[in-house]
């Protein structure tokens, strides 16, 4: 398993990930709140709109995507960018970990934590001390993991339907 910052070849191959990680996302959070459909819908050029967002940040200093090789097949992928907090802060960017997937047949082998690691070095040569992500409060197998990585519950994001 080779864990390396993404190239421009490999876009088709992470937006394909990219699909199995909305599967995924769907069944855990749509079987627990049914209610949230409406919000979970994406739109139909969203496939284009990912393959645009994994260029800009395959492109920018302030990005990275990483992704999990075996077999010369892509399995897994992270991407992070440097996310601007309010400027009333001392420390005001953090990095930022927006997606984190590895394909099931492939999970229980350490590739999400060496994703995690190379995002974490990426962080500290960026010189941020401070790695963020979100999770979906219903996802408790990614919250506990993520908790085993040291990351803490820091706020909560509460949402109403209008």
């Amino acid at each position: 398993m080779i864990i390396r910052k993404a190239k421009l070849k490999d876009i088709p191959g992470v937006v394909r990930l990219w699909r199995h990680f909305m599967k995924d996302h769907d069944e855990i959070y749509l079987a627990k709140h049914p209610e949230w459909k409406p919000r979970m819908r994406r739109r139909a050029e969203a496939p284009t709109l990912f393959a645009k967002f994994v260029k800009k940040n395959i492109h920018s200093k302030n990005g990275a995507v990483f992704v999990v090789e075996e077999d010369k097949a892509l399995v897994g992928y992270a991407i992070i960018y440097l996310k601007k907090d309010s400027p009333v802060y001392v420390e005001d960017t953090n990095a930022y970990i927006s997606d984190l997937f590895v394909q099931e047949a492939h999970r229980g082998r350490g590739a999400s934590s060496m994703l995690k690691d190379a995002m974490s070095a990426w962080a500290r040569q960026k010189g941020e001390r401070n790695l963020g992500l979100q999770a979906f409060f219903v996802n408790e197998h990614a919250r506990n993991i993520y908790k085993r990585w040291g990351f803490e519950d820091v706020a909560v994001d509460m949402r109403k339907r209008l």
